[in-house]
């Protein structure tokens, strides 16, 4: 009486590494402009968006400052590329170089 009658089929957990590298390709520059996603060059200089970028960031972007003390300690970029290079040039293997 507590089970159905039928189970249903076991889930499968497979990798998705191929479905985020094509969503961080397409859909890396994208930002939000009111309640639409757009890529970011179509978000006007007024818009609030780039006021609020700059508050947020006035310090530097907290994400590149760990990425950058991890460069400096390790000696590279601390991010996996499980499939060959990042699929945004921006964000590939970076190691660090003489300043």
């Amino acid at each position: 009486a507590v089970l159905p009658r039928q189970m249903p089929q076991p889930l499968r957990f497979e990798s998705n590494i191929d479905y985020v590298r094509d969503i961080l390709r397409s859909q890396h520059a994208f930002n939000a402009m009111g309640e639409e996603f757009v890529p970011s060059d179509r978000i006007p200089l007024d818009f609030r968006f780039h006021d609020y970028q700059r508050q947020v960031n006035s310090d530097g972007i907290p994400s590149e400052s760990v990425v950058r003390s991890v460069i400096e300690r390790q000696g590279r970029d601390y991010r996996q590329e499980l499939r060959g290079e990042h699929p945004v040039e921006q964000f590939r293997q970076k190691v660090l170089t003489a300043a």
